[in-house]
């Protein structure tokens, strides 16, 4: 083996490992912090499978070091590796775009973020044991590594298929989807200024009143009726804005929003000078 196959080999399976951390810290921070992170993500990704389609041109157009398995021929492998990779850049499109929409949670997650690694790394196994003779059976570098990279470029429409079909309807939202700032209203009782959708997402675990009495308005006046299925918070969108004085009314409607009476009534004060959602949520008590 190679001196240059070695290192590119090498370097090609760190960036696997790599690829495959990053894609499992995609929604890890807040919401600046997550974009920056799919950048970064979709930037390795990309040097990955440019890595993984130079370590199979060098094999490729090197003599092999192993002979294939019956019935197989290098012709027949070299086809089959060639579709099995544009049917692995493919998932991964499919898959990043998945992994990008923060609404998407649970196992399926933990799933396409380890496909991001493995899969082109079963390439650079393939690659080693063509080109370098690494010591594993013919069958698992050849028909194994296949099987591999076809199951895991198949699960990220799975992953869509299965979410897609978990969709409320046409105008079923998730805490994700909303903008923010956004005020969640409990009934005349009280009100929640809520920064980003994990807050939202809370929300279905504090018992204290029912979803039927609480309002959403986000930061464009826009405002959702809130509904439970599984695990998640959903939205369902009402045909018009709340206009803002009607917003201001039903905030003033509260009793109190602070014990002290006099800067309760400050703050009623400041409600009805404020111009937009944005701005009273600087304004309203968190």
């Amino acid at each position: 083996m190679s001196m240059l196959l070695v290192i590119v080999l090498v370097i090609a399976a760190l960036a696997c490992v790599l690829t495959g951390a990053m894609a499992s810290q995609l929604q890890s921070s807040d919401p600046a912090g997550n974009g920056l992170a799919q950048a970064y993500f979709v930037f390795a990704l990309a040097v990955t499978w440019l890595l993984v389609a130079m370590v199979l041109i060098i094999v490729f157009l090197r003599a092999p070091a192993v002979a294939p398995p019956a019935p197989l021929s290098w012709t027949m492998i070299i086809v089959s590796t060639t579709m099995l990779f544009l049917l692995a850049v493919t998932g991964q499109f499919i898959g990043m775009r998945w992994l990008f929409d923060p609404a998407n949670k649970g196992g399926w997650r933990h799933v396409l973020s380890a496909t991001a690694a493995v899969v082109p790394l079963a390439f650079v196994v393939f690659a080693a044991w063509r080109g370098g003779a690494l010591p594993v059976p013919a069958m698992l570098a050849t028909w194994g590594c296949g099987v591999l990279v076809a199951v895991g470029s198949l699960l990220p429409i799975g992953a869509g298929a299965f979410t897609t079909s978990r969709v409320r309807g046409s105008q079923a939202l998730t805490a994700f989807q909303v903008s923010y700032p956004a005020l969640l209203l409990n009934g005349d009782k009280a009100v929640r200024v809520l920064r980003y959708a994990e807050e939202l997402e809370q929300v279905r675990t504090d018992p204290a009143e029912p979803f039927a009495e609480l309002l959403l308005v986000d930061a464009n006046r826009i405002t959702y009726g809130l509904e439970t299925a599984g695990e998640t918070v959903t939205l369902k969108r009402n045909a018009y804005p709340i206009d803002l004085d009607s917003l201001c009314a039903r905030l003033l409607r509260i009793p109190r929003f602070d014990p002290d009476p006099e800067k309760d009534a400050q703050l009623r004060r400041l409600i009805v000078l404020q111009r937009d959602v944005t701005a009273l949520s600087f304004v309203l008590p968190r």
